[in-house]
């Protein structure tokens, strides 16, 4: 969002290719797929999350100002109604 496109890909490939068995940060990698406008690449990131029982995802994920550009997505929606979140 700030402009930095290449360094965000950068830093969103590392933490991708990094996971071999440990934890990756879904939901934030999440977030940072939405500021580079790749909706397709959050959800898929939003739906590890939630396959994950990450908590930020039920925490955060209705109320992240970050997740403006996607609210109007069907997969918003359809995600955040399997939570049992109202939309």
């Amino acid at each position: 969002m700030l402009g930095r496109r290449d360094d965000a890909l950068a830093l969103t490939g590392r933490l991708a290719a990094s996971i071999d068995g440990r934890y990756a940060p879904a939901f934030h990698l999440a977030i940072a797929h939405v500021g580079l406008g790749d909706h397709d690449e959050a959800f898929r990131w939003l739906e590890r999350a939630y396959l994950e029982r990450d908590p930020w995802v039920a925490a955060a994920l209705n109320v992240e100002p970050a997740f403006q550009p996607i609210r109007g997505d069907p997969r918003f929606d359809q995600l955040i109604r399997r939570m049992g979140l109202v939309p």
